[in-house]
C-alpha cells in the first residue's frame, strides 16, 4: 500500500537522522504520526524486521562501518553512536 510505502520511507529517513540519540520506538512512531503496533507492521512488512530490530540493525551497520573505515577505537564508537559503556 502506498501509504505504508510513505511511511517505511519516512521511517528510514528519520532512523538515518536520528539512530545515534534516538532508539526508542515511540520517537520515531510520533515523527511518522503512527502508534508503535502500526510502526512494527510497517517495518516488518518494508523491511522484514521490527522497528526496533530495524533500529538496532542500522547502529550495528554504522558501528560496522566505522570500525572497518575509520581508526576510532571501540570505545570510541560506542560512544559516537550513544552507548554510555563500550
Amino acid at each position: 500500500d502506498a501509504s505504508g510505502a510513505r511511511h517505511a520511507l519516512r521511517f528510514r529517513e528519520a532512523l538515518d537522522e536520528h539512530f545515534r540519540t534516538q532508539r526508542g520506538l515511540a520517537f520515531y512512531a510520533d515523527r511518522l504520526g503512527v502508534s508503535e503496533t502500526h510502526l512494527n507492521r510497517i517495518a516488518r512488512t518494508h523491511f522484514g524486521a521490527s522497528a526496533l530490530g530495524f533500529i538496532n540493525r542500522r547502529v550495528v551497520l554504522e558501528a560496522a562501518r566505522d570500525l572497518t573505515f575509520t581508526a576510532m577505537s571501540v570505545k570510541e564508537i560506542a560512544f559516537s553512536l550513544g552507548f554510555d559503556d563500550p
